[in-house]
């Protein structure tokens, strides 16, 4: 990750004890005892108890604020409906000029897929070809039509995609898993299988139908969840 790789390995030099290997463990709530928190962290076998005055929650779910008995509510309305997360995956040899022509040549592919959603003037091909640190969320065209044919794996309105740090090279954020609970690990590990699945769907139907993907495929795949703590000697 690039925390272990960048942030961690300048921490490490600067002498502070990193332990990444490792995750919550959620047996028992955080102790508040004489003004510092004592938590509980398990891997590799080993469970090792963390004392700190304060606890910075990067778990992304809210786990440690949850363990550490804070109040919270979880999802929207009376359903307790959470946002679909989604799998992503690393694309190589995408012909991404090839692709920027197509949304040059069919302003329709970046219309907004919602009308709770406003796409600003400007947010265009040329914008992407200006910039090659773009986000990209458009050809609502295609995907529109495919889901009208039932030929769309994927719940969602449009592409998602990051341009990658060499040419051809891009990060898709297309896939959405719907009616999950990443607070739940059965629910999670449904989850990512699922999301893997769904890019492999993609993939063949971008090969088929988006200009530019004819010839890509996916290089890398996102792993599950890693936690990784730094432990201070406080």
């Amino acid at each position: 990750t690039i925390f272990t790789n960048v942030v961690g390995a300048g921490l490490f030099l600067a002498g502070v004890n990193i332990v990444t290997q490792n995750t919550l463990s959620a047996s028992k709530k955080a102790k508040f005892v004489n003004k510092h928190f004592n938590e509980k962290f398990f891997g590799k076998g080993n469970e090792v108890t963390v004392k700190a005055e304060q606890f910075i929650d990067c778990t992304g779910d809210g786990d440690l604020a949850f363990i550490a008995g804070c109040n919270y509510s979880k999802g929207r309305g009376a359903e307790h409906e959470l946002m679909p997360p989604t799998v992503m995956c690393t694309v190589e040899n995408v012909n991404v000029d090839e692709m920027l022509d197509y949304v040059e040549k069919h302003p329709e592919a970046m219309r907004a897929m919602s009308p709770t959603i406003e796409t600003k003037s400007g947010y265009d091909s040329a914008y992407f070809k200006a910039d090659p640190n773009f986000v990209f969320v458009g050809m609502t065209d295609i995907f529109s039509k495919l889901k009208k044919e039932g030929k769309c794996p994927v719940e969602r309105g449009n592409m998602i995609a990051i341009n990658g740090l060499h040419k051809g090279q891009m990060y898709l954020n297309t896939t959405r898993l719907l009616n999950i609970d990443a607070t739940d690990i059965t629910s999670l590990t449904e989850a990512e299988i699922e999301g893997h699945l769904q890019n492999e769907k993609l993939i063949d139907m971008l090969r088929e139908n988006v200009p530019g993907f004819e010839n890509c495929y996916i290089q890398e795949r996102n792993s599950s969840s890693e936690a990784f703590v730094p432990s201070f000697d406080l």
